[in-house]
């Protein structure tokens, strides 16, 4: 499969040029890598500050949903 430029691909969704691209940008900007996302995972399974939000999962492994929404907000990208 051929990769298209953004160029190509503001052409092809009959979109501005320049605004394509800049979503574009903003988006790539906000993705994470493979590399972030095993380090979250990682950080998020090891977790164990009940300073902060609390444990993330209960003692029988089932998650607290509440406690990992803030640990998430707080780890995510901004």
């Amino acid at each position: 499969m051929k990769k298209e430029t953004l160029e190509e691909a503001a052409e092809r969704h009959d979109a501005d040029r320049d605004s394509f691209i800049a979503g574009a940008k903003y988006m790539t900007e906000r993705m994470y890598s493979e590399e972030e996302v095993r380090a979250m995972i990682e950080k998020a399974l090891t977790h164990n500050d009940y300073n902060f939000c609390g444990s993330l999962v209960t003692a029988q492994g089932e998650i607290r949903t509440a406690n990992f929404g803030i640990w998430f907000e707080e780890n995510k990208k901004k």
